[in-house]
This record gives C-alpha cells, sequence and structure tokens, in this order.
C-alpha cells in the first residue's frame, strides 16, 4: 500500500543510505521547499522500502521515482494513482515500458546522476573569472539560457533561491552554473544550468563557472550531485574533472496520466 509520508526523520533515514540516488529527495527536506514536496511511501514490516517524491514548485512539476536498488518492475505502478494530471518524469531506464501502461511519455533522453567524490590531485587552475550572480542580473541570466540552453530547468525565482555563478566578458555573460536544489540544512546541493555560449566553448568557462559555484558551498555541502545527458561527451568530461563521478543513469520524461 502506497500512502503520503510526513515524517521527515524517516524519509530523511531512508534517503541517507544512497544519498546520491535520492539527492534531490534529501534537499526538498529543507524548510524552505518543504511545503512544495510530496512525498509517498511503500512499507514493509513498518520501515519504508520505497519512496516517490513530487515537487510543486515549479510550474510543471517534477516526479522523482528511483527504487533504492534500481528499477521498481511492475510495483512502480503502484505509485501512479498519486501522480499529478502532467508532470516532468525522473525514473529508472528499466521502468519506462511499465510506466507507459499509465502514462502518456514524451522521452527526454537518459542521464547520469554523477556526485563529487572531491578534486583530482591533478586539477588544473581555472583560467577564467566568475562571480556569484544577484537578481539584478536576472535578465542577462533568462537571455543567455535562451541561447546557450534553452532546455534548463530554470525558473526565474529559482535565482533568488539558491547560489548561481556566471563569467562576463565585456559585459556579456558567456557561461553559468547554479543550483536547482541547495540545502546547507541537510548539506546537500544539486548542480544545474550549467552552460556556455556556443561562441565561445571549449575555453574552460562553464568549468570556471562550476568550480566558483562549488568553492563558494566548500566546507558547508558535503553532498553535491548534478544530472547530465549520457550522450552530452564533452559536459560528462568537464564534469569528471572536477571530481565527478557516474552513480548511475536514468531517464527523464514530460508524463501525461492517461
Amino acid at each position: 500500500m502506497i500512502r503520503r509520508e510526513v515524517d521527515r526523520a524517516r524519509i530523511r533515514e531512508f534517503c541517507l543510505r544512497d544519498p546520491a540516488r535520492y539527492a534531490f529527495y534529501l534537499g526538498d527536506l529543507d524548510e524552505a521547499e518543504w511545503d512544495n514536496s510530496r512525498f509517498f511511501a511503500r512499507e514493509v514490516e513498518g520501515e519504508i522500502d520505497e519512496l516517490m517524491l513530487i515537487y510543486l514548485g515549479l510550474s510543471l512539476p517534477s516526479v522523482q521515482l528511483f527504487g533504492r536498488l534500481g528499477s521498481l518492475g511492475e510495483s512502480c505502478l503502484q505509485f501512479t494513482p498519486h501522480l499529478p494530471e502532467q508532470f516532468h518524469l525522473h525514473c529508472h531506464n528499466e521502468d519506462v515500458s511499465l510506466l507507459m501502461k499509465s502514462l502518456d511519455l514524451a522521452e527526454g533522453g537518459e542521464l547520469f546522476r554523477m556526485h563529487w567524490r572531491g578534486y583530482p590531485k591533478e586539477l588544473r587552475p581555472s583560467v577564467a573569472s566568475s562571480r556569484i550572480l544577484g537578481t539584478e542580473d536576472l535578465p542577462d541570466l533568462c537571455e543567455f539560457l535562451r541561447i546557450a540552453f534553452p532546455t534548463a530547468f530554470f525558473e526565474p525565482h529559482q535565482l533568488g533561491k539558491a547560489l548561481f555563478t556566471g563569467c562576463y566578458l565585456n559585459k556579456r555573460l558567456l557561461a553559468c552554473a547554479g543550483f536547482h536544489v541547495l540545502s546547507y540544512g541537510e548539506g546537500v546541493g544539486v548542480l544545474g544550468s550549467i552552460a556556455t555560449h556556443p561562441d565561445h566553448r571549449g575555453r574552460g568557462l562553464a568549468a570556471s563557472a562550476t568550480r566558483r559555484l562549488m568553492e563558494e558551498v566548500e566546507g558547508s555541502i558535503p553532498l553535491l550531485a548534478l544530472n547530465v545527458h549520457v550522450h552530452n561527451t564533452p559536459a560528462v568530461a568537464l564534469y569528471r574533472n572536477l571530481g565527478f563521478e557516474e552513480a548511475f543513469s536514468y531517464r527523464e520524461a514530460s508524463a501525461k496520466r492517461l
């Protein structure tokens, strides 16, 4: 049986078994995100066995349905009655075909969840300067992402809620990096919206913005994670060079209930 779970201590205990897999779940336990977060649990002998997150803080809800050991199999269908009518879905690869029994899915591709293991010894020094972005930079950031990363999951209110960095040259924003989720209380940050202007790639600008972002929370956020499309070879290489490693792969899709 699936039921709504509202005990943050129980949710946290479950998620800390595999923090990289449940990074978003942990971040959304933060007081700033709690009212936008809905957790649904399946229990076995009084313990949480599987857990789904529905995040309502975006214009389109985001659903994370990751089994603790990987794919959920047929049991993933037990969660579907609790889903919104329309949402963005993150789930394990093997569960996509099963979920299509209940959902109309428009696939967005396969991604890696990567988590930070520490800076490599051979890390090269940054060659570009970057700075923290403020609300006054919002017009630049929106226009930049429209050109450089039109599919980024960015909404303007995120700039006021979490840290973003950017590289400027001649008053033009050429690269940026930010946090989808940032919780000092839970000690977790999920990076996102990392991009470089198409005309300025290969110069280390995104690496500089990302590293500046990581340095800003160094010592305060022990768990750093991010998502990247598996075929985005330059981005995967960038993150590996900063000390990130692949934890698992999954699928994302736009979804509607049938």
